[in-house]
């Protein structure tokens, strides 16, 4: 296991064999992912996160991470696997930071809901504390830093339409549907009368 990943926790695993003869099946042909037929499939878990789980996959070298929706029931619109295979598929060509995505299974009969594969990519995970390499070194966290908001800056100056993202939501109304999205929350959720609440809603 790599250090940022680890054992799949409990009432979490998947049917693996069944996995295991999806992707090799799958990529049996693919030139962009080689699954060698000697290697066992290994599968760990990646701990961090609240909402989808997230497994890498190892074949000797070839590493892939799955993603697919919590157990249990979800709202139908939530987790939505196919959705984010299809916006990551679009955003990549355009913005080399998104990850590649490989495949895309509908059928739930595999892990027991969608789900989805792409690449494994390595890095620091900055978490709740900062990690070796970046605790008490100003200049690196400055670095890091200065990195994160040149990336996001960098993903807003994307032109949709020549990049041919325009599709992928509704940017017309955007921020009053937030607005609305937001009021009814708060209206729904209330227990008392907050004048600024309303104010600011307005």
């Amino acid at each position: 296991m790599d250090g940022d990943t680890r054992p799949v926790r409990g009432g979490e695993a998947l049917d693996w064999p069944r996995l295991e003869t999806w992707l090799r099946e799958r990529f049996r042909t693919s030139e962009s992912v080689v699954l060698d037929p000697r290697e066992p499939m290994l599968v760990a878990q990646f701990p961090g996160g609240h909402s989808n789980l997230t497994y890498q996959v190892r074949f000797g070298t070839t590493e892939l991470v799955i993603r697919r929706p919590p157990f249990g029931p979800v709202p139908p619109t939530a987790h939505d696997m196919a959705r984010e295979y299809r916006w990551l598929s679009a955003m990549h060509p355009a913005y080399q930071l998104a990850p590649r995505v490989h495949a895309l299974c509908e059928d739930p009969a595999i892990v027991g809901s969608v789900f989805y594969v792409m690449e494994r990519r390595h890095g620091i995970i900055v978490r709740h504390e900062e990690p070796p390499g970046i605790d008490d070194r100003p200049d690196v966290r400055r670095h890091v830093s200065l990195a994160l908001i040149d990336a996001l800056a960098d993903l807003h100056a994307i032109d949709l339409a020549a990049a041919g993202l325009a599709h992928l939501g509704k940017p017309q109304g955007f921020v009053e549907r937030q607005v609305r999205g937001w009021t009814d929350r708060w209206n729904g959720s209330k227990t008392s009368e907050v004048l600024e609440m309303e104010h600011l809603a307005r």
